[in-house]
């Protein structure tokens, strides 16, 4: 388990001790390579429980000729367009597709905990629907807690 997931693990579980229903909107990374290369260690579970931790990942998706197709789309003059493919071009339709279907729902958060860098667009999905929702977005740098498989 890296940093990022260690981090958002510990969150995830300190608000949960608080009584707190989380939910988490994550990849399905395992190797970071895998956000460019198919061939990389991803994860096949795309949702998972731990007691009141309920786990949703969105698959990263690998359309032929990626690389260029994203450098093309990078260079469009969209405004938005580039906090959704960012740098190194890294393409989560699902992701997006399901943060927006989440601003049209009734609010049932309290805050939103977003983060990871240095892949920053993603957090834009949660902020935007942190503001569509009026709540707290609350932005965490990322930081360890110690060697992989530590306690």
């Amino acid at each position: 388990m890296g940093g990022a997931e260690r981090l958002f693990l510990r969150w995830a579980q300190e608000l949960e001790k608080l009584d707190y229903r989380v939910n988490v909107f994550t990849t399905n990374v395992w190797d970071n390579d895998f956000f460019h290369f198919r061939e990389k260690r991803y994860i096949k579970q795309t949702k998972q429980t731990l007691g009141n931790i309920f786990i949703s990942r969105f698959r990263i998706f690998h359309p032929p000729n990626k690389n260029n197709l994203l450098k093309l789309f990078s260079k469009l003059p969209i405004r938005y367009l580039k906090y959704i493919i960012g740098f190194p071009y890294i393409f989560l339709p699902g992701y997006y597709v399901y943060m927006s279907y989440l601003k049209l729902l009734p609010n049932k958060y309290d805050f939103v905990l977003a983060g990871v860098y240095p892949h920053y667009y993603l957090i834009y999905p949660a902020l935007v629907y942190a503001k569509s929702k009026n709540i707290p977005l609350i932005c965490v740098p990322l930081m360890h807690f110690g060697e992989p498989n530590s306690e």
